[in-house]
């Protein structure tokens, strides 16, 4: 309650913890009264204990900011404290109660007890905080980060503090040099019957963990805080300024740690693959109890089992082992089933449900219930619209797949490349419906999966990694063959040309043979041609290869003389051609290039069915070369100053020439 234009008449004990915010006189007339109410032998007695009382407040005021958890209570806490230290003139604490909590930096200059900073600190002798203390625990742990003792001991209370005295040990130990004690124990509990050596951290072996000559600071620190039972789940109730050091130090020390700490300090490190690792018995793997495949810990090692159980458990593992290798065979390696990922980071399986929403192995599954009065042809092909309007989403998957398996395998010089399987059906859950196979399964029309199964080759082969031996590996891929592929519904060649451009992204295609090269491209394939070449070139990316640029010379008029016979080369490869001599002289301003590819822009279609289909297809892939070779240049390229791109292209764009801007006066 506050009251304002009190009578000096009318004062008594009480009236000296009434705050008036309007008096000017405020610390005079408090001081006034508690002096006057506690005249006589008793008076210094009295005035001690109140102190001793507001700074044992204080100590647990300053423990409530070291737990994000209670940092409620400081607020409510600052005003309270703030009037009180107030009342007892103590002008370094109320300025540390304003900084906290900036609502209160009003009342602090307004009672001009900033004028007096030093008033009032002879009142805290005796009451357990000496005068030369920063009453700011953070000010204390600033000055500790920087490498300087601190001045005065900290105090602390014992089973109450304990945050404040852990926190200042840990820091003076690794930022401080020499042995100066950081805390000390609060004053009037010392005076009094308190147990101290019993209570809190002040047992001589939390002491002597500290002080240990022969460890160093880092090791030290994690002796005392697995010794006090600090974990994990404690420091991230820590404010993250007070925390933050002491995580890079543990997250320093466990990238070597020692394989004689006891596993409490392994988990306290995020390090608990070397718990599993230093079990005992853990190489027996017939004495383990199977765990769900989904645990981390997929093994629990007991004492002993019967033979019962041993029977059991090798035939689940036989199970699991034959579900995981047909898995593998049809989706591919995955990347998550990972010892090491899983132990690294035993709860977190988002690599696990990834992978799960990108396999593509099985087919979509549709269920439509058939209206009444529908017809089943119409049925049939409602059925087959909604697959086609899920055949977008499962091409997709392949994408993905590629993204999340970039460079996650190593290559093998004995095994080849394992595409996983595109699996473009649908399957139909309703009862009693007649599909067009006459069976449950039903395919797409064709046509529509050239590209997909392109892109699924192409995010295989990114999934290896890049490997200075590979060539015996590129050569064990690339020398297969349609005829050496399994049979199916699909051309096999689809996913084999994307493969080609996705060695080439990686830059395995640096190993390929020369005739290897004429092979692929004798074989006239369209889509394995397109792949090759795109790969050729991305490969070589930049570097204007006189070699790799004879090739795609082949597939691009343009680039012919005059004299040449015109070849029946396909429009999807001439614009992939175009497109990949793009690849190759990226960047490089080249001029005969750059003529070549602003002038097919605008070449007249040879065929009016190239005018009617391909012509855009060619024209924007002209562009994009265009563009790739001029990358990053801007207007200073002088030696392509006279053709004048800007304004091609503006015409070109909308119809008109680009007008020169004329300045005014």
């Amino acid at each position: 309650m506050f009251v304002e234009n009190v009578d000096d008449e009318s004062q008594n004990v009480d009236d000296s913890i009434v705050y008036q915010g309007n008096s000017n006189n405020l610390s005079n007339y408090r001081r006034h009264s508690l002096d006057s109410s506690l005249a006589g032998d008793s008076a210094q007695a009295t005035n001690q204990l109140l102190t001793s009382v507001f700074s044992a407040l204080h100590l647990v005021y300053e423990e409530q900011k070291l737990n994000t958890l209670t940092w409620p209570n400081v607020e409510k806490m600052s005003s309270f404290l703030f009037r009180l230290a107030s009342d007892l003139n103590l002008p370094k604490y109320c300025y540390c109660y304003a900084i906290d909590y900036p609502l209160l930096m009003k009342r602090y200059f307004s009672s001009k007890m900033h004028i007096s900073a030093d008033i009032g600190d002879c009142e805290l002798r005796g009451s357990g905080c000496s005068v030369d203390i920063d009453p700011h625990i953070y000010s204390n742990l600033h000055q500790l980060l920087k490498g300087k003792s601190l001045q005065c001991p900290f105090p602390y209370i014992p089973n109450v503090t304990v945050k404040t005295e852990r926190i200042l040990k840990i820091y003076n130990c690794l930022f401080t040099d020499d042995m100066t004690p950081a805390t000390v124990v609060f004053t009037p509990l010392v005076k009094t019957n308190f147990n101290v050596s019993q209570s809190g951290d002040c047992t001589n072996s939390g002491k002597n963990i500290l002080k240990v000559p022969e460890k160093s600071p880092e090791e030290r620190v994690l002796s005392y805080m697995i010794s006090m039972g600090i974990d994990s789940d404690e420091l991230m109730s820590w404010p993250s300024g007070v925390s933050l050091p002491i995580q890079t130090i543990l997250k320093k020390s466990s990238e070597n740690p020692d394989l004689s700490l006891p596993s409490a300090a392994f988990q306290l490190l995020g390090r608990a693959d070397l718990v599993s690792q230093l079990q005992p018995e853990a190489g027996n793997w017939k004495t383990a109890k199977l765990c769900p495949s989904t645990d981390p810990m997929r093994y629990t090692w007991t004492d002993a089992a019967s033979s019962d159980e041993n029977d059991e458990i090798y035939d689940l593992l036989r199970e699991e082992k034959e579900e995981e290798e047909l898995k593998e065979e049809r989706s591919g390696p995955d990347s998550s089933d990972d010892n090491v990922t899983r132990l690294l980071f035993p709860s977190d399986h988002r690599m696990a449900d990834a992978h799960h929403l990108l396999e593509s192995c099985e087919p979509v599954k549709i269920c439509i219930v058939q209206e009444p009065g529908m017809d089943d042809r119409d049925f049939i092909e409602q059925k087959q619209a909604r697959l086609l309007q899920l055949l977008h989403r499962s091409a997709a998957q392949c994408v993905g797949r590629g993204m999340l398996t970039y460079r996650t395998q190593s290559p093998s010089a004995v095994q080849p490349l394992k595409v996983p399987l595109l699996n473009l059906h649908g399957k139909d859950l309703s009862n009693s419906t007649v599909s067009i196979t006459g069976s449950t399964t039903f395919e797409i029309p064709a046509g529509l999966t050239d590209w997909p199964y392109f892109h699924n080759g192409v995010a295989a082969a990114l999934a290896v990694q890049p490997d200075k031996n590979s060539q015996s590996w590129v050569h064990l891929n690339t020398a297969s063959t349609d005829d050496d592929a399994n049979s199916s519904n699909k051309d096999p060649s689809f996913e084999h040309a994307g493969a080609l451009l996705g060695f080439g992204l990686n830059h395995h295609l640096k190993e390929l043979q020369t005739l290897n090269v004429h092979k692929y491209l004798q074989k006239t394939h369209e889509t394995t041609t397109v792949g090759l070449l795109l790969g050729l070139a991305t490969d070589k990316c930049g570097s204007c290869d006189l070699s790799t640029m004879r090739i795609l010379s082949v597939h691009i008029s343009a680039l012919l003389p005059p004299t040449s016979t015109q070849l029946p080369i396909p429009c999807r490869v001439q614009a992939a051609a175009v497109t990949a001599v793009g690849f190759l002289y990226l960047s490089s301003t080249q001029r005969l290039v750059a003529e070549v590819m602003l002038r097919e822009i605008d070449r007249t279609p040879s065929s009016e069915t190239e005018a009617t289909f391909e012509r855009e297809c060619y024209a924007l892939s002209a562009g994009f070369a265009l563009g790739m070779v001029t990358l990053g240049k801007g207007n200073g390229m002088a030696e392509l100053s006279d053709l004048s791109m800007s304004d091609r292209l503006y015409h070109l764009m909308t119809g008109r020439h680009k007008r020169n801007r004329v300045t005014r006066a």
